[in-house]
């Protein structure tokens, strides 16, 4: 089962530029640890600021679903990660999200469209 350690090690080795960010992030909130949503949040919108080809999206995504699928951090990847990923990008992006997404994101992200009344 993937944890937040594993999460973001497989972020990293995927994204590496990100662990510089996730590293400053948890220096702003010294001494605390900043809230893992939070925290997956930010981490989403600073991936939707470069512009990948879409075999790192492919990557990325199976990393989303592996974290989507954790009982131990699926909430925070699910609300954090995966939200600010989708809620942030822009139509042509959302489109091309959804067709990399696993089953659980993409249910995940449908059922949310849905319930606020939101179009895919």
């Amino acid at each position: 089962m993937i944890n937040q350690e594993i999460f973001f090690d497989k972020l990293f080795d995927l994204v590496p530029k990100l662990r510089l960010f996730y590293e400053n992030e948890k220096m702003e909130w010294l001494p605390d640890n900043p809230p893992v949503t939070f925290l997956m949040s930010n981490l989403a919108r600073e991936i939707l600021k470069e512009r990948f080809d879409i075999d790192i999206f492919s990557k990325l995504f199976i990393i989303i679903e592996d974290g989507v699928n954790s009982e131990k951090i699926g909430d925070a990847v699910a609300t954090g990660f995966l939200e600010s990923l989708y809620f942030n990008s822009n139509n042509l992006e959302k489109k091309m999200f959804l067709s990399l997404m696993g089953v659980n994101s993409k249910t995940y992200i449908i059922s949310l469209c849905e319930f606020h009344g939101i179009s895919l």
